[in-house]
């Protein structure tokens, strides 16, 4: 007699490893990518997966409807209480959304922008080296190089500074 795990295949075994496979796959690459970013909040590693498209489309939707019932009103038009409230909410979570977005893009931008001065002190002291080889080698365009990195970094170190 069967157990029944065995009676009750879904799929067949090649297609059923395949699937775990994939799903597993899918998982570890959310873990890498969770490493490489520095993430301000706990998230899901699965509930962020390229859902832009769906959003934009639903926003077309709401952005389609929004005009449809702007144009339908008039400034001296009673509305009943549960449409006030419908587009209230609707105005709210909306504008929470835009908000939480804007201030996930500025995070990230201030985290690209702030660079310790100990890893701009490092870098400059590679970059120095560097430029120097290139001036004795007689490449002296990547010297000049080099030389703009290290005061862009010495810039970046007084604006770190000047934030303390």
């Amino acid at each position: 007699m069967k157990t029944f795990k065995e009676s009750f295949r879904p799929m067949d075994e090649p297609k059923y490893d395949q699937s775990i496979q994939a799903r597993q796959k899918k998982a570890d690459d959310a873990k890498k990518k969770e490493k490489k970013k520095a993430v301000v909040e706990a998230k899901d590693a699965g509930e962020y997966d390229q859902e832009g498209d769906m959003v934009m489309a639903q926003l077309r939707t709401i952005i389609y409807h929004a005009q449809e019932l702007h144009d339908q009103l008039s400034k001296n038009d009673n509305l009943p209480e549960w449409v006030q409230s419908k587009i209230t909410l609707a105005q709210d979570y909306v504008q929470t959304a835009c908000d939480y977005m804007y201030s996930q893009k500025t995070v990230e931008e201030e985290s690209v922008n702030e660079l310790s001065s100990d890893l701009l002190a490092r870098y400059k002291e590679k970059a120095g080296m560097a430029a120097t080889a290139a001036d004795k080698a007689g490449k002296y365009d990547l010297g000049h190089k080099r030389f703009k990195g290290i005061m862009k970094a010495t810039f970046k170190q007084f604006d770190n500074d000047s934030k303390k």
